[in-house]
């Protein structure tokens, strides 16, 4: 049997705990988890990253449960630069989070033609590495080109390219709106 000071030890011991882990994954950084292969071959399907939490500064959305009495103007912001990979949400589809790659900064045009991806009308250089086959996250084999691709900016990564021919490998010009990043 637990005494009653036990107890309120192990209660206490237990609310320092979980302030801390939310002080932490708030503040600081917060462990997620990789639900789509959009990333691949860069971040795979079940990968866990940790994910600074200073990188673009804090609001009510990075608070859990995005409490209405916290502001959504961002405190000790910073934006973020072409090729970085951010973690967001998207107000429509609840709290998902998704992650990707920044292509468009405000005010620049991305579009894809033949596959092939155009910011502010410039083609985005990318180096055949090698022909690519493996087993998805469903058990399917999949055949994929692996190409490096370097961003206007210089900064490289890499993708697979499934086909230049498919149903979004051509799409009209988008300017990305004041205040948004296209990823």
């Amino acid at each position: 049997m637990i005494k009653y000071t036990e107890a309120l030890g192990l209660i206490k011991d237990l609310l320092i705990t979980a302030c801390f882990y939310f002080a932490f994954t708030t503040g600081a950084f917060a462990a997620r988890h990789i639900p789509s292969s959009s990333m691949e071959p860069t971040l795979e399907v079940g990968d866990r990253l940790f994910v600074s939490m200073f990188a673009y500064g804090y609001n009510r959305y990075t608070v859990p449960f995005s409490p209405e009495f916290v502001p959504e103007t961002r405190l000790f912001s910073d934006a973020p630069t072409l090729g970085d990979v951010a973690v967001f949400t998207q107000p429509h589809r609840g709290d998902d989070e998704i992650i990707k790659r920044v292509i468009g900064l405000p005010g620049d045009i991305i579009q894809v033609t033949n596959g092939r991806l155009y910011i502010n009308g410039n083609l985005v250089q990318r180096t055949f590495v090698r022909d690519v086959n493996y087993t998805d996250y469903k058990g399917v084999n999949r055949r994929a080109k692996e190409y490096d691709e370097t961003l206007p900016n210089g900064v490289k990564h890499r993708i697979y390219e499934f086909t230049d021919h498919g149903r979004a490998d051509n799409t009209p010009p988008y300017k990305v709106p004041a205040g948004h990043y296209f990823m």
